[in-house]
């Protein structure tokens, strides 16, 4: 199931806070930037959270060219994964979203990373 082992994301860190969910969180992406790897990091991310019996939301951050599925912010009450593919990497909290930034190659490892922490497989 996973791509990368502990060792090779020992140099991923969460923010101190980690990361809070409740029994929904929203996955969530800019329009513009769907593609076959993000895909491959929302499926990783939403089958985790589903094993866990946490209801995942696929949605979008930016209202602009997004499909039928909710729009949500930072500012809301949820619980909100927020994806953003930049070159920089760098994972934060931002209000109710814990930002997940990267290329793709690394965005696969932020969401190995968290399943592993939401797994109990690491800390």
């Amino acid at each position: 199931m996973f791509d990368y082992g502990p060792q090779e994301l020992i140099n991923i860190t969460l923010p101190v806070e980690g990361i809070n969910i409740g029994n929904k969180v929203y996955l969530a992406y800019k329009p513009g930037d769907k593609n076959t790897n993000l895909d491959y990091v929302l499926n990783r991310l939403y089958s985790v959270l589903t094993l866990l019996k946490i209801r995942p939301i696929i949605s979008c951050y930016e209202e602009e060219n997004c499909p039928d599925i909710p729009v949500i912010n930072c500012n809301s009450d949820h619980s909100v994964f927020k994806i953003v593919k930049l070159n920089e990497t760098k994972i934060y909290k931002e209000e109710n979203c814990l930002v997940l930034q990267g290329d793709n190659i690394e965005l696969n490892k932020i969401a190995n990373k968290i399943s592993l922490v939401l797994l109990g497989i690491e800390k």
